[in-house]
């Protein structure tokens, strides 16, 4: 039997699942921890759920007149941590309130970065701190340095072109002395009596750059392939636009790496294995196949360089590795949805075959398995530790299911009085899902897919939190919702795909978190050439209220009590009960005076084998006297009396 998760799931109650040695959940257990305390089972999630277990307490699980003992220890290297969602959760009061800027707002680039004698225009957008417009502000810009002590310098005065909006362009030339490959500021400063005070900065890049058109890219069809069964290579070079560049051409080059395996007694491997010139289809990807004859007899992992050349004389390079082996038999799997699909390939084509499946798991040594015709598909024990195929031509593979790519994804939305819940589960593997309010816990199961919505309140966060187990692993992913009142949507309606030269009208959609229309918006809009691959993020202030994350009690482990050897023998119930006190060995160690006994020797010489005993464990014997004259000393070489 098996207790687990090794931890309590949700790190707010002290909750567990119990199986037996092949996952398969148990639900009529009797559960007692300590001294005496039941601990009851939750048939909604599946799980035996309590407030707290003490440290070190001893947790007997009793099924099917079987009783099994485990060790409960908190673990001191987590302690009491604390999630965030949108800020820190503080116990103690702050003694001093950190400061808040007069404004806040944002500022934005027409580009990434900048070269000499570009233009540079941006737009700043300010409100107060409390979120309120500015009116007929003015405010200076400066040109500053961001990093040294060297002073600005003043470009103009602006006012608002409405309220909080402010824009401006100028020309990066030489009478402005900057040094190229460094980071610039630009600053908005305040008039306060004496003195100008900074309101909100942004830097950008100054740099000589030269932006790349071309994309160049190539991808296998495989990772692995077999002899009679070539690898297909593409390749594709695509401009700014994502298409196809229609004069370029590509020199392949093929290089061994190393070899795993030799098939015959003589193999030679040359360094480079192949090369090709091939032109670049005008139309999607170019196709080239690997031909089997220029791989050695030997198993080997190669190189496949590729070097895009056009008319421009531009010049891309690009590669990928790939691994050879002259194996013309092979097991394929796929895991599709909550089944495996095992195929059985003789030179790359799908061939019947007899197989024997063995499923192992990972508690205990127990077994199972199922003969079958390939190819097939079973359905998937997500309990189960490991698959192995055996065919009945002597070809084996193994599928571990922790290392499947399964991914579990939570998608959470919270409105003013209710949360949506959605579990991406494309495996359907099953797992616990845990709700919370805040920091309690208002809904909990045990399913594998999960597509809700619950009534909850928008004033408190709700977090979400699933648990499932691989191989006997736990693994847990967690996420929180919170109702923004003061969220805007923002929808770009324009046309998908617009060509080179082409004028197009385009709207801007705002609406509120309610989707209803908001009037008197400031909107900024602009777009730059996908060249720079930098993005130009954009961080924009929060005005919704901030929420506490939840606190987290300590996290616990669940040992087998007998790998870990903590319990003291209870002599006075199980000598009878088991018949220990018949024992002799349990009779000397459970002595409670003197034990004593004395076997004849064949000759004249006395042997004494003394023995300390306390609580059932044996001491060791520092000295030892006879006739009150010491004769062993445990710290000096001992002499024959």
């Amino acid at each position: 039997m098996a207790l687990g998760p090794d931890y309590t799931l949700n790190k707010n109650d002290f909750s567990f699942a119990v199986t037996d040695l092949k996952g398969n959940l148990i639900s009529r257990a009797e559960v007692i921890e300590g001294k005496g305390k039941r601990i009851k089972y939750d048939e909604a999630s599946k799980l035996y759920v309590t407030r707290k277990v003490a440290d070190g307490a001893v947790i007997v699980v009793k099924y099917n007149d079987i009783s099994n003992y485990f060790h409960f220890e908190r673990d001191e290297y987590q302690g009491n941590r604390i999630k965030k969602v949108s800020g820190p959760r503080i116990k103690k009061p702050v003694l001093e309130k950190p400061k808040v800027a007069d404004y806040r707002g944002y500022m934005v680039y027409n580009k990434p970065k900048y070269k000499p004698l570009d233009t540079v225009k941006f737009k700043a957008y300010l409100v107060t701190k409390k979120g309120k417009a500015l009116k007929n502000k003015q405010l200076r810009v400066d040109l500053l340095a961001q990093y040294g002590d060297r002073p600005g310098k003043t470009l103009t005065t602006l006012n608002p072109y409405h309220e909080g909006g402010y824009e401006y362009s100028f020309v990066l030339d030489d009478s402005l002395d900057l040094t190229l490959d460094n980071h610039y500021v630009i600053g908005l400063f305040e008039n306060k009596g004496k003195e100008w005070k900074e309101v909100i900065r942004q830097p950008f890049s100054y740099e000589d750059y030269e932006l790349k058109s071309i994309d160049f890219k190539i991808r296998a069809d495989k990772e692995v392939h077999r002899r009679g069964s070539p690898v297909t290579i593409f390749m594709k070079a695509s401009d700014e636009n994502e298409l196809a560049v229609p004069d370029g051409r590509v020199e392949i080059i093929i290089k061994s790496s190393s070899v795993t395996a030799y098939h015959d007694n003589k193999v030679f491997v040359k360094d480079s294995l192949w090369t090709k010139s091939i032109n670049l289809d005008p139309i999607g990807e170019t196709k080239l196949i690997l031909p089997d004859t220029i791989f050695p007899n030997a198993n080997m992992y190669y190189t496949v360089m590729a070097k895009f050349l056009n008319s421009n004389n531009e010049s891309r390079t690009n590669s990928i590795g790939l691994l050879y082996t002259t194996e013309n038999r092979e097991i394929k799997t796929d895991h599709k949805k909550d089944s495996l699909q095992i195929e059985y390939l003789l030179n790359g084509v799908s061939t019947s075959q007899r197989a024997v499946i063995y499923t192992s798991y990972p508690y205990g040594n127990d077994k199972d398995s199922v003969q079958l015709t390939l190819p097939a598909r079973i359905k998937l024990n997500y309990a189960a530790s490991y698959y192995l195929i055996k065919t009945e031509g002597g070809l084996t593979h193994q599928l571990t299911l922790k290392n499947l790519n399964i991914n579990l994804g939570i998608s959470a939305l919270q409105s003013k009085d209710s949360l949506r819940v959605i579990i991406d589960n494309k495996h359907r593997v099953p797992f616990w899902y845990t709700l919370f309010s805040g920091d309690k816990i208002f809904l909990r199961g045990y399913t594998n897919t999960l597509d809700t919505i619950v009534k909850h309140t928008g004033s408190k966060t709700a977090h979400i939190r699933i648990d499932d187990i691989l191989d006997g692993w736990p693994f847990s992913r967690e996420a929180s919702a919170s109702y923004s009142p003061y969220d805007l949507n923002v929808n770009l309606i324009a046309p998908e795909i617009i060509y080179p030269g082409q004028k197009v009208n385009m709207q801007v959609r705002v609406t509120d978190v309610d989707d209803q229309p908001v009037s008197g918006t400031d909107v900024t809009a602009y777009a730059y050439t996908a060249k720079f691959k930098e993005p130009n993020a954009v961080y924009l202030p929060d005005f919704n209220k901030t929420f506490q994350g939840r606190m987290l009690k300590e996290r616990g482990a669940l040992e087998d009590l007998s790998l870990v050897g903590r319990m003291n023998l209870d002599w006075d119930k199980w000598s009878k009960q088991l018949g220990l006190d018949t024992i002799e060995y349990y009779r000397f160690t459970q002595t409670k005076s003197l034990f004593s006994i004395e076997e004849r020797n064949n000759d004249t010489t006395a042997v004494v084998a003394p023995f300390a005993v306390k609580d059932g464990k044996i001491l060791p014997v520092h000295i030892l006297y006879i006739d009150e004259a010491p004769v062993f000393f445990n710290q000096a070489d001992q002499l024959k009396r």
